[in-house]
């Protein structure tokens, strides 16, 4: 069964119309995003993020490209001069950082600091 869309008012008008004219997950097609690529060129480091609002988390088939995508990102790092710096699912209780109000980063509660920090030090 396909999944349904969340957060609909949201999507761009090309989200919308592949979800309206493309083939369904029942045929094999799976759609999913990754809100950041976070890269410093000069130390040539790669960090994948995911930007969960309410407190939502990834589903399953997002959950299965991101492990993909960690694999191939490992492996490439082992022929290039890139550094893998990991995934991190960053989960907020409202829309976004808020300070004063808790977060979470791979699902330890951090705060707006940690996450800065963590966004720099790539």
């Amino acid at each position: 069964m396909t999944r349904d869309a969340q957060f609909t008012d949201k999507m761009t008008k090309f989200s919308l119309w592949i979800r309206a004219n493309c083939r369904d997950s029942k045929t094999g097609l799976s759609l999913t995003n990754l809100d950041f690529v976070v890269t410093d060129y000069k130390k040539k480091t790669i960090v994948l993020l995911e930007e969960k609002t309410h407190m939502g988390d990834i589903h399953y088939g997002q959950q299965q490209i991101v492990g993909v995508l960690v694999k191939a990102l490992e492996n490439y790092e082992k022929v290039s001069d890139w550094k893998f710096k990991g995934f991190y699912l960053v989960q907020f209780l409202g829309d976004g950082p808020e300070e004063g109000k808790p977060l979470f980063i791979n699902g330890e509660e951090k705060t707006v600091d940690d996450l800065r920090k963590l966004i720099d030090e790539i």
